[in-house]
């Protein structure tokens, strides 16, 4: 699914041959302009970026045990124990951050969204930011060490700019149909119809 993903994102587009056109077609077609779009945008809800996001703590953590391994282990750097282990790290961060992660990415989404923040950047700060609340509201349940806040803080940053990079960006949907009854309810919301009540005097 990853590989896909990638690829798609990474591939690109290219023109499809198609058959001769006539030259009035040929003119027609020239003359009219591309479709561009500036209406509202927003970042989009993807299960790909999402995947792709989730790995971040399993790599820094592998990447982690490589170093510590190399550096401060007893085996040496060509060791099948120092090349072993890193992947096996991998491996059970992957499987033990997955779900938290993918909720943390859906958080760190949805703030995103409510707040109307669309750039990598911004996304970055409010990953930093939820991970880092995250870290200390387990502070006092499990026993989490501080030391852990620095990470956690990396890991949502990053997180939050891979989703923002591979989710891309998508319309604003539009309201849904209104179905009425009466015509005469059919007023702008600043009407001032909709803050006042109209007065009908009576004999």
């Amino acid at each position: 699914m990853l590989a896909g993903f990638l690829y798609g994102q990474f591939a690109g587009l290219e023109v499809v041959a198609t058959a001769p056109r006539p030259a009035a077609a040929a003119t027609e077609a020239a003359a009219v302009p591309p479709r561009v779009f500036d209406g509202p945008v927003r970042v989009r809800s993807s299960v790909g970026a999402i995947a792709i996001a989730v790995t971040v703590p399993a790599a820094i953590s592998a990447a982690l045990a490589f170093m510590v391994l190399a550096l401060f282990g007893t085996a040496g750097p060509d060791s099948i124990i120092t090349a072993a282990l890193p992947a096996q790290v991998f491996l059970t961060v992957l499987i033990a951050t997955t779900v938290p992660s993918a909720i943390l990415v859906l958080a760190i989404h949805h703030i995103a969204r409510a707040l109307r923040r669309s750039r990598g950047g911004e996304y970055a700060a409010i990953g930093s930011l939820v991970a880092a609340g995250c870290v200390v509201l387990l502070m006092p349940v499990f026993g989490v060490m501080p030391l852990l806040l620095a990470t956690a803080v990396v890991n949502g940053a990053i997180m939050g700019a891979l989703y923002r990079r591979f989710a891309g960006i998508e319309p604003v949907p539009l309201p849904e149909v209104v179905i009425a009854t009466d015509t005469q309810a059919l007023v702008s919301a600043d009407h001032p119809s909709r803050r006042q009540h109209g007065v009908i005097l009576s004999n």
